[in-house]
């Protein structure tokens, strides 16, 4: 056999060993480092240590992954310090300046001169209180998290009301009223058509929803009411269409302040390719790493927000600048990106793609590490409209909780067994896929 043949053998060889790990390395659970010094014996044809941690010019290069430092990353990003990380806020700029800090430890580079944050405008709704009183005899008080939230695309107002106009068809007229909707016909587009009417309220009915905003439906009150509130408010009289009386006055109060320009950041950091004639091209691995935030004065999650692809990629990325350190395999520059904006229209990945570092025929594909349950779908879309290839990172969607609950408790509960689990499957099936991407010639 020829050089040449051997050459083109052993390099079919690697790449089937990568696309096997890249579809198996899951259910194997095997150590990516040993995997990794494998795939590179293999296309080196020399010998390489058996251990995961060298010295190279003195400084250690570490090459396994390490749970405590995706367990600590995940503590870190639901503390109450952050405060649910909202984009555009202090608790933001907290998370983003614990993730500069270290990828600046790994040995990155920032994009843009000294700095890891790249920013951009965007608008903001941020809601604050809901309070529904039943003016009965003895007043019965409903407050936000207690059975009733503000929707984030609400405006505030304080209003009396004795009738509720339930489930209507589009030739009712709700100019000036409060209209209740069942879950099932909830969205953004019935909010859209019921303020056009004049509706002056929407109650939905149903678990909580968290979606934040970048803007108020002008006109219009929005709050989410749970069932057993709304059984409480109508004395359990709903029918599928009609205007019912209450039995007693009610009175709803909201707040919200529209922000029209606030300055928001995303992170991001890079890490050269080893090609002289690929490094110009770059593989985007990237999350989000904004959450729902604050409403009034509660930290809320659906479960969603939990910064598992935000940790999965910290650690990602300190193990793939250890390998490229150590035997320099991405053959593309690699940018890692944690992303704003994700829950108001994706406004941070928008951003990135209008004003790249690099032309955008030079991203070869993003890489997006999801969290828990979260809906990658508009990504997807907004980064194909650009021409660009998207790959979905996910380990498992099917541990989302079906209503939002305070973060502390929530994460108490579910990082043990949820968040950390998938966090590291994240960061195996990542790093394979960036390689795949990165590697190819």
């Amino acid at each position: 056999m020829t050089a040449s043949a051997k050459t083109k053998s052993t390099k079919s060889t690697v790449r089937s060993i990568i696309n096997t790990l890249a579809t198996h390395l899951d259910s194997a659970r095997v150590c990516l480092g040993c995997l990794f010094l494998n795939v590179i014996y293999l296309s080196a044809c020399v010998p390489v240590p058996v251990q995961q941690e060298f010295a190279q010019n003195g400084i250690a290069v570490d090459t396994a992954y390490r749970a405590n430092n995706v367990s600590e990353h995940l503590l870190y990003f639901n503390s109450e310090e952050t405060g649910g990380r909202a984009t555009g806020t202090i608790g933001f700029a907290r998370a983003a300046r614990y993730a500069s800090e270290r990828l600046a430890s790994y040995g990155l580079q920032p994009v843009i001169q000294n700095e890891f944050s790249t920013f951009y405008g965007t608008s903001l709704n941020l809601p604050g209180i809901a309070e529904l009183r039943i003016l009965a005899r003895d007043t019965v008080r409903f407050v936000s998290g207690e059975g009733i939230l503000p929707d984030a695309r609400s405006g505030s107002d304080s209003l009396r009301f004795r009738t509720l106009v339930w489930n209507p068809r589009l030739d009712t007229d709700v100019r000036g009223k409060v209209v209740g909707l069942p879950e099932s016909v909830r969205g953004n587009d019935i909010l859209l058509s019921l303020a056009e009417r004049g509706a002056r309220a929407v109650l939905s009915e149903g678990p909580f929803g968290v979606h934040p905003a970048s803007r108020q439906i002008p006109g219009l009150v929005s709050v989410f009411i749970q069932s057993h509130v709304l059984d409480r408010l109508t004395g359990s009289t709903r029918s599928r269409r009609a205007e019912i009386r209450l039995p007693e006055e009610a009175e709803l109060k909201t707040t919200a302040v529209f922000v029209p320009m606030v300055s928001a950041m995303n992170v991001i950091a890079m890490l050269t390719g080893s090609d002289p004639s690929l490094r110009n091209e770059l593989v985007v691995v990237s999350a989000r790493l904004d959450g729902y935030g604050t409403i009034g004065e509660l930290q809320l999650t659906d479960g969603t927000d939990l910064g598992a692809g935000a940790a999965a990629l910290l650690e990602s990325a300190r193990m793939i600048t250890a390998m490229q350190n150590w035997w320099r395999p991405f053959h593309r520059s690699i940018l890692f990106a944690l992303w704003s904006g994700s829950m108001t229209e994706n406004a941070g990945v928008k951003a990135f793609l209008e004003h790249p570092p690099w032309a955008s025929e030079a991203i070869r594909a993003v890489v997006y590490l999801s969290d828990l349950g979260e809906d990658v779908k508009p990504v997807e879309q907004l980064v194909e409209s650009y021409g660009i290839t998207f790959v979905h990172v996910v380990s498992d969607d099917r541990v989302t909780p079906t209503d939002i609950q305070e973060r502390s408790d929530l994460f108490r509960q579910v990082t043990r067994e949820r968040a950390l689990e998938q966090a590291l499957r994240l960061v195996r099936s990542g790093i394979t896929t960036t390689l795949l991407h990165a590697d190819a010639k």
